[in-house]
């Protein structure tokens, strides 16, 4: 039999970890309701009711049949860890709820996208589409001439252009045919833009951006939006200008 002093022990065990999982019962409670915390708490939560009722009946086989632990204690506890799994539970049906709301009015406020054409900044990456693409680059000073180099995707150039040099924004629309004047295909290519200054030292403009027609929509599921141009991905949230078929910026050139 269980000796007074080993139930003791174990009554202040279970007393000691109670007082524990009070305090993770009342973070469960106060804590965010975004995905990832709710996942977490879930799981925090039926690990620590899992261990307690492993404390339980451990006890309740092993307890003084003349001095019986007080049952209320345990009810009290199973109650409480059953709110919190209850409002867990709910918090994440919740969370999906309002991802596939986020999703949804991402998708449909996004829909005026679609075949229309954007303008983001680039990093070094265009797509040919219809056998034209339009590059842009901003120039804080006037330069003594500047070059567009547009590499395959092997690394090959295909074509090299030649770019305003005075001080501004300026565009360049490139034909998509190479250096021959044969057109190549569409698809997605690479380029870099350089300048050499009035003293001969050359510099590379810090804001370099390619427009192209938005071919699709797609929403992540933190409810951003992604616009797909030919094969480039590009954020909606990054987009600096939207321009009609025909009304694209013209070229400096």
């Amino acid at each position: 039999m269980l000796t007074v002093s080993s139930v003791s022990t174990a009554d202040s065990a279970l007393q000691a970890y109670r007082d524990k999982q009070a305090s993770t019962i009342e973070a469960d409670n106060t804590s965010s309701s975004s995905s990832s915390n709710t996942e977490t708490s879930i799981a925090k939560t039926w690990g620590n009711f899992s261990t307690f009722l492993t404390i339980l009946t451990t006890q309740l086989k092993n307890q003084d049949p003349t001095n019986a632990t007080d049952t209320n204690q345990f009810t009290q506890e199973l109650v409480q860890f059953a709110g919190v799994e209850q409002q867990l539970s709910t918090n994440s049906k919740l969370d999906t709820l309002i991802n596939l709301q986020k999703s949804s009015s991402g998708a449909t406020a996004s829909l005026g996208y679609l075949n229309q054409y954007v303008e983001t900044a680039s990093d070094g990456k265009l797509e040919l589409q219809g056998g034209a693409s339009e590059i842009g680059y901003k120039l804080d000073s006037a330069m003594s001439d500047v070059s567009v180099t547009i590499k395959d995707s092997s690394g090959k150039t295909v074509r090299t252009l030649s770019g305003d040099a005075t001080k501004g924004l300026h565009y360049l629309t490139w034909d998509g045919k190479d250096a021959y004047g044969n057109a190549v295909s569409d698809g997605s290519y690479s380029f870099s833009v350089s300048a050499t200054g009035t003293d001969g030292i050359a510099e590379t403009p810090s804001d370099v951006r390619v427009l192209g027609k938005v071919t699709g929509i797609s929403t992540n599921t933190d409810g951003t939006t992604q616009l797909a141009v030919g094969g480039l991905s590009v954020k909606a949230s990054e987009v600096d200008a939207v321009y009609a078929s025909g009304s694209l910026p013209a070229s400096s050139t």
